[in-house]
């Protein structure tokens, strides 16, 4: 790997027997020591499910990967992983500094990232501009904070899912998720298996997000009622796909 100079995707996904030692080759490649990356060229990884790789790992992929390069990022089930070290492969030396580039990241996806909190995606909505998909399904300690950060910075987004996120109600005091219609872009958005959202939060989700919308998952919400459902009817006019099973 470390003269795959060119090399511009990296799927690895559910190799269980990789481990951070795979990744150790940064500070012994000549191209790392002379101040070039590794990895400069590459645009996409994914290393879900590769229940090898910790916090170590990741952030000696970090240091040999150009944030302005990188487009797609992939590390769902790596349930150990910190907002410190995702925020070192997402937003690199770009973390504390305005003035620097922008990350490139269009395409997120980190379900099940079960060590991921609010920090992250504060640091996502600030540093990755150009984001349009993110998937935080099952990232169980997210909450109405940092998804308004998300919804509220995150202009050029399309796809959004925060399937079985337990803490998530879309009407937490303090939240903003009260938008400019002229920079909503979201199509779809998938709130399925949140237990605690109502119809209210549903309908915070459907005035504030759903004038773009094509597509709103709000299967397994069991405390959703006609009234929640008639409010994405009536707000969400480019709706082609409802889904409500179970």
């Amino acid at each position: 790997m470390i003269s795959c100079q060119e090399l511009e995707c990296l799927d690895i996904e559910e190799l269980y027997h990789i481990t951070d030692a795979c990744f150790h080759f940064a500070s012994d490649d000549k191209y790392y020591c002379s101040g070039k990356s590794s990895l400069a060229a590459l645009k996409e990884l994914n290393i879900s499910h590769c229940s090898g790789i910790s916090n170590e790992g990741i952030i000696a992929l970090s240091n040999v990967i150009h944030v302005q390069t990188l487009s797609r990022l992939k590390i769902s089930g790596l349930h150990l992983l910190t907002d410190e070290s995702v925020e070192n492969l997402t937003v690199g030396l770009n973390k504390g500094n305005e003035s620097s580039i922008k990350s490139n990241i269009k395409y997120f996806e980190s379900i099940s990232c079960l060590g991921l909190t609010d920090k992250i995606l504060e640091s996502v909505s600030s540093n990755c501009p150009k984001i349009c998909h993110i998937n935080l399904s099952r990232c169980l300690n997210i909450t109405d904070q940092g998804i308004s950060s998300i919804l509220t910075k995150c202009h050029l987004l399309q796809f959004f899912s925060v399937s079985g996120c337990k803490l998530l109600t879309f009407e937490q005091p303090g939240a903003q998720f009260t938008l400019d219609p002229r920079k909503i872009h979201l199509k779809e958005v998938n709130v399925s298996d949140l237990s605690r959202l109502t119809d209210v939060g549903l309908a915070n989700i459907a005035c504030n997000l759903g004038q773009n919308l094509t597509k709103v998952d709000i299967s397994g919400c069991k405390n959703i009622s006609e009234n929640g459902v008639q409010s994405i009817f009536k707000r969400c006019k480019k709706l082609m796909i409802l889904e409500v099973i179970g």
